[in-house]
């Protein structure tokens, strides 16, 4: 790994930690990142605080318009929305071994593929959470591993490649089901956007009899999508096959809810987090990714249409963050 130069694109708190552990392991690493104060502090030693203990890397940063190709291997972390617009700027750099991992939220990997290519595209689930505290300081607020996998579901060169520059940030799992884990997390996120509607972190969320009946209608809805694509969910711990969803669905939403409570209790939701910032929502790849799948499958999915609509809302400042928007919700089930 030591000779592959490693190109972070989207230095916020997933990108950062992750080149933070890479540039402490003596790794070639690169991050590109648009805000000039935080790649200025980067330069300077970037902060990384939180469940794993505190210590200081000095990071080479730079902003996207220096940055020049060839390129070899590329983390992207960047919000969805900005997916497209950045892979067509780092197309030119590529070479024809390039590969870009996608260490985002909702599921950008089909986008990828069909941009540079399935053979270069490796799909890769974060399972750690961090939050950005500032301009060359980031929290990793809840530990984790990454999950690896070909969109294939078969093995090669790069993927291992990837599989030995990650576990220099943490465990790391190579699956031959990556869409199983992309759905499992997408299901998690979905639920989670409960939460930014009422402004809690998710334990208040979870305690919430109202919102316990959203999620579970939410996590209904994703399982009915995902069950008409024959997607088997899968995470570290659990395996949901498609013939479980309709029977079991109150089930899963329970378990996920539980688990939730447990492992991202003390967290805020990362959509209020950005409502708070004034930075846009990835809402519309999360919940909205449900509806227009279930919109083209055929699935209705009316509570993830209307949680979308709300934060729109929200986002232009027509509706207030509160348990009424939950409250609202629950009375359209």
């Amino acid at each position: 790994m030591a000779e592959t130069a490693v190109t972070i694109v989207g230095g916020g708190a997933i990108g950062g930690i992750t080149a933070a552990y890479l540039a402490r392991r003596g790794l070639d690493v690169l991050v590109v990142d648009p805000w000039q104060e935080h790649v200025e502090a980067m330069r300077g030693g970037l902060k990384v605080e939180g469940c794993r203990g505190s210590f200081i890397a000095p990071i080479k940063a730079i902003t996207p318009e220096e940055l020049a190709g060839p390129l070899d291997l590329v983390l992207l972390a960047v919000k969805s929305m900005h997916t497209e617009p950045v892979l067509r700027q780092l197309l030119p750099l590529l070479q024809v071994n390039s590969t870009i991992v996608s260490l985002q939220n909702s599921i950008n990997e089909d986008l990828i593929a069909g941009i540079i290519g399935v053979e270069r595209t490796v799909g890769c689930v974060v399972g750690w959470g961090a939050i950005t505290a500032g301009p060359g300081r980031l929290v990793q607020v809840s530990p984790g591993e990454f999950v690896v996998g070909k969109l294939t579901g078969f093995s090669d060169r790069r993927l291992e490649m990837v599989r030995e520059l990650l576990i220099e940030v943490a465990d790391c799992i190579v699956t031959g089901n990556i869409y199983g884990f992309l759905w499992a997390k997408l299901l998690a996120n979905c639920a989670i956007s409960v939460g930014a509607l009422q402004g809690k972190i998710v334990a208040e969320m979870v305690d919430l009899p109202e919102a316990r009946e959203v999620v579970t209608a939410v996590v209904g809805e994703v399982l009915a999508v995902a069950g008409k694509m024959n997607i088997v969910l899968e995470t570290v711990n659990l395996k949901f096959e498609p013939e479980q969803y309709r029977n079991q669905a109150a089930l899963i939403a329970g378990t996920l809810l539980n688990i939730l409570k447990t492992s991202h209790g003390n967290i805020l939701p990362t959509a209020y987090q950005d409502l708070i910032k004034g930075n846009p929502l990835e809402t519309e790849y999360i919940n909205g990714y449900i509806a227009n799948r279930g919109k083209e499958l055929g699935i209705p999915t009316p509570t993830n249409q209307a949680l979308v609509a709300m934060v729109h809302e929200i986002e232009q400042g027509k509706r207030l963050v509160g348990v009424e928007n939950i409250c609202e919700l629950k009375k359209g089930l």
